[in-house]
């Protein structure tokens, strides 16, 4: 690509994924409405993009540049005509703020169209809109091409002292304008180091002292609700579309499905599908609500649609209990992980009933039962038996598997 010559390309969707190609060009110069190469074969894509891309400084920046063929080939000729004007050191002003594929607002909404089209769920795409109106909010540019670090220094200031944000929040709102920022072309605003740090929160668990608290303060209804949490281990979205349909009430063991829901425009995380055993005692208790309910779904709102305020119920009844600890709906699957951890199920099941598509987050979940395993409990206290001499005092000596050799010869570990 020389430096002068500006891509116009489509994005389209393809075999579930997101890809830029070619647009097609007419042999007078037009483009071809909504028309892309593909794997060199031209293909009719209505639900695309226009982008154009172009050679500038070491970088290929990539803008948006909406929907409309024409003003996307319109764009295309102008920014060749600004390069070729750069090229020989003229000063150009490109105009840009006076189309609207190129301003920030334009943007922002063709990028939250593209993850309706894909598909996020709804909570992804409530919290990227959340995270780009306070970035516009902060920022005085008016186009991509107008962003730079300064902006989101702004941006970061504007999250801690305006909205009073934690780091955590904070850092999560600089990931999400970052992904547009690059998805638009715009990259390389920070330096090593320079996004804000925050500290890893441990996984926390329920005791079952804590969750009998919450149980005996509940209504029936409530307390089922916290009991299919807890012996489920499903999401908070995942539970709000469970429906009787996802049970197997036949099997020897009961299982509940977690599946796509089209209705709700639910999927599950990673769009891999999971099967999870529950207590025939669960599995009965949803048996029998079911013979009287007027819905498909499991836990519906008044609206016979899937409830969001769980979390308000939890904390309502928390409170109504007077529990002390930090209360969240995600503290009742590490709950799940953790006793069934207790029961000598392995880490990997585990993950696999979880949803897990990484090991060690499944891991970090057992480490919360770890803290209250009574092998820790021995150890800790086995201080008590150190002497002011610093000699420790032991009912029996310490077994060393090392110090157990075997009979024959011995071979060194592969």
């Amino acid at each position: 690509m020389s430096s002068s010559t500006v891509m116009l390309e489509i994005r389209i969707k393809s075999g579930g994924r997101y890809p830029f190609v070619p647009a097609v060009m007419t042999s007078n110069g037009r483009v071809k409405p909504f028309a892309a190469w593909v794997n060199g074969k031209e293909e009719p894509h209505k639900e695309g993009s226009y982008y154009i891309r172009w050679r500038e400084n070491g970088k290929q920046p990539r803008q948006c540049v909406g929907k409309d063929p024409q003003l996307a080939l319109t764009k295309m000729v102008r920014q060749e005509q600004i390069l070729r004007s750069r090229a020989v050191g003229l000063a150009v002003q490109d105009g840009s703020n006076q189309e609207p594929g190129a301003t920030v607002a334009d943007a922002v909404a063709e990028y939250l169209a593209d993850l309706r089209a894909k598909g996020r769920a709804r909570k992804t795409i409530a919290a990227y809109t959340l995270a780009l109106n306070r970035f516009m909010e902060s920022s005085p540019a008016k186009r991509l091409a107008e962003v730079g670090r300064r902006d989101m220094m702004n941006f970061m200031t504007c999250c801690r002292d305006r909205f009073e944000l934690s780091r955590r929040s904070i850092r999560n709102m600089v990931d999400l304008v970052t992904f547009f920022l690059a998805a638009n072309g715009v990259a390389g605003l920070f330096s090593k180091g320079e996004k804000p740090k925050f500290t890893n929160k441990k996984p926390e668990r329920y005791t079952a002292d804590q969750l009998e608290a919450l149980h005996s303060s509940s209504t029936p209804e409530e307390k089922l609700l916290w009991q299919f949490f807890a012996k489920t281990g499903m999401r908070e979205r995942e539970v709000a579309c469970a429906q009787y349909s996802d049970i197997n009430y036949t099997s020897k063991t009961k299982t509940i499905r977690v599946a796509d829901k089209p209705a709700f425009a639910f999927h599950p995380k990673d769009s891999e599908e999971r099967v999870i055993p529950i207590p025939d005692s669960l599995a009965k208790a949803i048996a029998d609500r079911r013979q009287a309910a007027t819905s498909k779904l499991i836990f519906p709102n008044v609206r016979n649609e899937p409830d969001g305020h769980f979390l308000k119920k939890l904390q309502r009844v928390a409170k109504e209990a007077g529990l002390d600890c930090r209360v969240f709906l995600h503290k009742f699957r590490v709950t799940f992980a953790c006793n069934h951890h207790r029961s000598g199920v392995p880490a990997r099941t585990i993950q696999a009933w979880l949803g897990h598509s990484d090991l060690e987050t499944t891991l970090a979940y057992l480490a919360a039962e770890d803290m209250q395993d009574e092998r820790i409990r021995e150890l800790v206290n086995a201080d008590d038996q150190v002497t002011k001499s610093g000699v420790q005092i032991v009912s029996k000596p310490p077994v060393h598997v090392a110090s157990h050799k075997r009979a024959g010869p011995t071979r060194r570990s592969a």
